[in-house]
């Protein structure tokens, strides 16, 4: 079923057999791991593993539930931001954003 939305096509069409993929690596441990660490990337947001702790990101319906719930999802927090704040957080590096995540401080990413 094609679809005109583009997230739901990049989530539910496009990293579907990415996550699929995961899923396979060490009986789901690598889907496991990134479904705890997956941060929010909307400031504020809450983590995956907040509204789902035993459930692994790799599934869509609970994937596409903490992008798009009402009030508190990615894509609602996205929106409800006014569009200075939402320029800065893209116009942040990368290699910035990135260091907020690094799980060893001293050990760069880069």
């Amino acid at each position: 079923m094609l679809t005109t939305d583009p997230q739901l096509r990049e989530q539910r069409d496009i990293l579907a057999r990415t996550y699929t993929d995961l899923d396979a690596i060490g009986f789901g441990l690598v889907s496991w791991l990134f479904s705890i660490l997956a941060e929010n990337p909307v400031p504020g947001g809450p983590d995956f593993s907040s509204w789902y702790e035993l459930s692994l990101i790799s599934n869509f319906d609970e994937r596409w539930d903490w992008i798009t719930r009402s009030g508190d999802g990615m894509w609602p927090m996205w929106k409800a931001a006014s569009v200075n704040t939402r320029k800065g957080w893209v116009e942040t590096p990368l290699r910035t954003r990135a260091d907020d995540y690094n799980l060893v401080p001293l050990a760069p990413i880069w």
